[in-house]
């Protein structure tokens, strides 16, 4: 069964208290919405990782999703990626996997088969996030690494949505 729960919060710090006792926070951010995330993130160091791998990676890199840990970070990168995810450009993924398990499930999600076709998914973005959960079958497998997921409600109220699986369906 899955569980949400609308909240408001103003920062990042205020955010990330929503982790509760789950060990690690991630970003996952579509660097197509970001300009310049590759250097944003090496001028941060912001430990990250691309979803994507091989000639893929190198072809797409400056528009690839990346699965960036914010467990913590340095002085200076609370603004930056609080308005990464306050203007839905990314999801914001607690979980007790470190970052390269997590890379390997997340990657699963990529592609899905829609109307007999095999088609990239952007699940990484706010926008996207709760359309793929509710239509894509294979969504339902997403929750067994990510025990909790917080996506911003785009508008001026810095609103968000936390989701989250417990029980049995």
């Amino acid at each position: 069964m899955i569980q949400r729960e609308e909240f408001q919060v103003s920062n990042m710090s205020d955010l990330l208290n929503q982790r509760g006792q789950i060990r690690y926070s991630y970003l996952v951010v579509d660097a197509s919405k970001v300009l310049n995330l590759v250097h944003i993130m090496e001028a941060l160091y912001l430990k990250n990782i691309c979803l994507f791998d091989g000639a893929i990676y190198e072809e797409c890199i400056d528009v690839a999703p990346y699965l960036i840990d914010i467990t913590q970070f340095e002085y200076g990168a609370e603004d930056t990626l609080w308005e990464i995810i306050n203007d839905g450009n990314g999801v914001l993924i607690f979980s007790e996997d470190e970052i390269a398990p997590l890379k390997r499930h997340l990657k699963k999600f990529l592609r899905a088969i829609v109307d007999q076709k095999q088609v990239f998914v952007k699940f990484y973005t706010a926008a996207n996030f709760l359309y793929v959960l509710e239509t894509i079958d294979q969504f339902k497998s997403f929750f067994a690494m990510v025990p909790k997921i917080v996506l911003a409600d785009v508008g001026p109220n810095n609103e968000f949505l936390s989701i989250s699986k417990f029980g049995a369906e």
